[in-house]
């Protein structure tokens, strides 16, 4: 086969490879994949326009060993071919997708990416002849721009959280009764949290409040402005008191969600909340 090869043999090797790298990943179970649109205009390599709708997928996650990727093996298969390509535009869309069964609506889209197509000598994956076929990062100086947008309803925030964090909690022997959050902006920039949480772990139940108020900036840093927990449990109000130090010690912190970014780094991250909380940002 002569890659990249027209669009339809693109976007048979992203579905291909999309349901292999998924199919991998032991830490989520995702359903209707067979849901997934792949709409590609290519004109021999370079990808005028792609569109991955994926409505309707379900993702659940549990507790499990999360994703990682083995490093090939030192004689492992060897690029035979690369050839420059050009992602122009593309664009990724759900809406929604649910997330351990709520809805989460997300539209993303990425211009300008310089990437190379390789074909390898052989294989990456035993029996899947899709594997021989792929693309790497390009050698060319990358500045590629693009957008997204995110939004939630603020009414299913605690249930996902409930849903993510139970099977991991109840792995460590903690069971989760109860989470309920709470979510306002209170000014531009400025984020604040309430959250309720009650759990067992073996004879011990407690239950116990946390309030968290946040300065996101628009160059995407994060800062942490107040901290407070507080329990009615003795016992866990005790630990509360010898962590003091430690908690006190995250107010003021920052946080820069560019800070090991190099081609991706977001700017103007903007949110909203409502009915439903919103994130929107750039890319660039």
């Amino acid at each position: 086969m002569e890659w990249p090869g027209d669009r339809r043999a693109i976007e048979s090797w992203l579905r291909t490879r999309m349901l292999s790298e998924i199919g991998a990943d032991a830490g989520a179970r995702v359903g209707g994949l067979d849901r997934v649109r792949f709409a590609v205009e290519a004109t021999g390599a370079e990808i005028e326009h792609l569109l991955i709708d994926a409505t309707g997928v379900k993702v659940t996650l549990h507790a499990s060993a999360p994703f990682t990727t083995d490093p090939p093996p030192p004689n492992g298969p060897i690029v035979v071919s690369r050839q420059d390509g050009m992602l122009r535009s593309a664009r990724l869309v759900a809406d929604p997708v649910k997330v351990q069964g709520c809805p989460v609506h997300l539209d993303a889209t990425l211009n300008d990416l310089p990437f190379s197509w390789v074909t390898y000598d052989t294989e990456l994956t035993p029996g899947d002849p899709s594997s021989r076929y792929g693309v790497d990062e390009s050698d060319d100086p990358a500045s590629p721009t693009g957008s997204f947008r995110g939004a939630l309803s603020v009414d299913d925030i605690g249930p996902l959280l409930t849903k993510a964090m139970r099977p991991l909690l109840s792995a460590e022997g903690v069971r989760l009764r109860r989470l309920a959050v709470s979510v306002e902006s209170p000014e531009a920039e400025r984020l604040l949290v309430h959250a309720v949480i009650s759990a067992r772990w073996k004879l011990l139940a407690a239950k116990a409040t946390a309030e968290v108020a946040l300065h996101i900036s628009p160059g995407a840093v994060v800062t942490v402005e107040r901290l407070r927990v507080g329990t009615r449990n003795p016992v866990v109000a005790l630990g509360l008191r010898l962590m003091r130090a430690e908690l006190k010690a995250v107010e003021g912190r920052s946080y820069d969600m560019n800070a090991d970014a190099e081609t991706f780094r977001i700017r103007d991250l903007r949110f909203t909340v409502d009915e439903r909380l919103t994130v929107t940002g750039r890319i660039g």
